[in-house]
């Protein structure tokens, strides 16, 4: 068996997958692990260039711009929830729409963009 796939002690970030998960789960989660920083760098990018971006935006135009910046692959829609952690966590990007509405996108920006 492969160690990696229950190993929570790797320092990589947090538990990804629970025991109990299938296997396929736990190396998608180990995939996960190791793109986040190349995926959360680019989004940064896409910021600077951009200024604001939804989260489907920030899916197509890191799908649009991924092979010729050299960007790892990743499910469609890990941009967009990698956005969110860059949010939630605080520091560099910031929600400019934090009481939108339910069915109306967030909005991010950078914070140095935001003051």
């Amino acid at each position: 068996m492969n160690d990696t796939l229950f190993d929570l002690g790797t320092g990589l970030d947090e538990p990804r997958a629970r025991i109990s998960d299938p296997a396929t789960s736990h190396m998608a989660a180990d995939k996960s692990a190791e793109t986040k920083a190349a995926v959360r760098a680019a989004l940064l990018t896409l910021l600077r260039q951009e200024q604001t971006l939804t989260g489907s935006e920030a899916n197509e135009l890191y799908r649009l711009r991924r092979e010729r910046n050299g960007w790892p692959e990743v499910h469609f829609d890990s941009p967009r929830k990698r956005l969110g952690d860059l949010a939630r966590e605080g520091g560099a990007v910031v929600i400019l729409n934090p009481n939108h509405p339910r069915g109306t996108e967030t909005e991010y920006t950078l914070l140095e963009a935001s003051a």
